[in-house]
């Protein structure tokens, strides 16, 4: 019997992982296929982006859309598979051998909680990769503008171009409240790139068009260093800019996360984003698992009464609902109206409860 019961396990399982590459290899060719729209859209005034430049760039950006739709990958590969399963009577026959509902969906659930370790653990730092390699090129062929922030253990660093030459910026932190860094240290560069002397100081805010640095000394190069009370130096930064240039969540992978959240505490910035964003990731196996169950209550209640374009439209309604219920969710942990770790998990729990409520009244009500 336990021979059979495996053999069987094998067999859905085998059934399940080939629905859902069929549904994720069809979803990501429309993921691609509208990136590679939007790209040509984005770059058409632009002579020196090619067509296969364009499609570069956008191989490069889908993988981070291609992560959204995991999730409904995962809930119509599931779908497909019971609706199959039980249009071909092997579920009925099943079920009359003795074996629940809840049994012969654990071969489905472990695949897809092994497809949800995969796709934080590898998938994931992979993409992040591809994002920032793409960010890069999209700073040359889209936006114009190179990256000028660097964050690090030893603090944050800054360049700026200037009419004179350039200037890097060390700080050893910073208040982003009072726009404030401490401890900053300019090196100037002439237009060359030789170099031109250097700023220390105790303190820098940074005022529109302008730094304004307190108790520094100005060491010139070829001159003898002077002290002052304050010294400015001019500026087409911003603080959003600078904030925007760490901002987004996915250019760090869910290996890179945690450090990198201890770095923004230590320098100053809000780490929120952040930590929502790693906690949502470690999340996802469970909002996976989820989808299978919501996908079986809905699919053998379905497949016993016909209505297979039913079926599908739940499904979509369902997918798109905990899509919204998400979003909602982590809008909720960025301003801080819920804490991180509900924001990031409730989604999952709520949903894993509300399948195994469907289930548990299809299969024992």
């Amino acid at each position: 019997m336990s021979l059979g019961i495996a053999t069987f396990d094998r067999y859905i399982a085998r059934t399940y992982v080939t629905w859902f590459a069929v549904t994720l290899a069809v979803l990501i060719g429309i993921v691609v296929l509208l990136e590679f729209i939007e790209m040509l859209r984005r770059t058409a005034d632009r002579e020196e982006v090619t067509l296969q430049i364009a499609l570069v760039l956008t191989l490069l950006r889908a993988p981070q859309s291609i992560e959204l739709v995991f999730q409904f990958a995962v809930l119509f590969g599931a779908m497909f598979t019971f609706w199959r399963l039980t249009r071909s009577n092997e579920l009925v026959v099943a079920r009359a051998s003795g074996i629940s509902a809840w049994r012969f969906l654990l071969p489905v659930m472990a695949v897809v909680l092994l497809i949800g370790v995969f796709k934080i653990g590898v998938y994931n730092p992979i993409g992040t990769a591809m994002f920032d390699r793409y960010r890069v090129l999209a700073t040359q062929y889209i936006d114009g503008e190179s990256r000028i922030f660097l964050l690090s253990r030893t603090g944050l660093w800054l360049r700026q171009q200037q009419d004179d030459g350039v200037a890097i910026m060390h700080a050893a932190s910073v208040n982003p409240a009072t726009a404030t860094f401490h401890r900053p240290v300019v090196f100037l560069f002439d237009p060359d790139g030789a170099y031109a002397g250097r700023l220390d100081a105790a303190r820098a805010v940074l005022e529109p068009g302008r730094w304004v640095f307190g108790d520094v000394e100005v060491r010139m190069d070829g001159t003898a260093g002077r002290s002052a009370e304050r010294h400015t130096l001019p500026t087409t930064m911003t603080l959003s800019a600078i904030l925007d240039s760490y901002a987004d969540p996915r250019a760090q992978s869910v290996w890179q996360l945690p450090d990198f959240i201890a770095t923004l505490d230590e320098t100053g910035f809000s780490s929120l984003p952040h930590r929502l964003h790693f906690q949502s990731l470690l999340a996802q196996p469970i909002m996976l698992v989820a989808m299978v169950l919501f996908a079986a209550a809905f699919t053998l209640r379905q497949s016993r009464r016909g209505g297979t374009l039913s079926m599908v439209v739940i499904g979509t309604v369902a997918s798109f609902g905990f899509f919204i219920l998400s979003d909602v969710s982590y809008a909720l942990g960025l301003a801080a109206a819920a804490p991180v770790g509900l924001a990031a998990w409730a989604p999952a729990c709520l949903t894993s409860l509300i399948g195994i409520a469907l289930l548990l009244h299809l299969e024992d009500g």
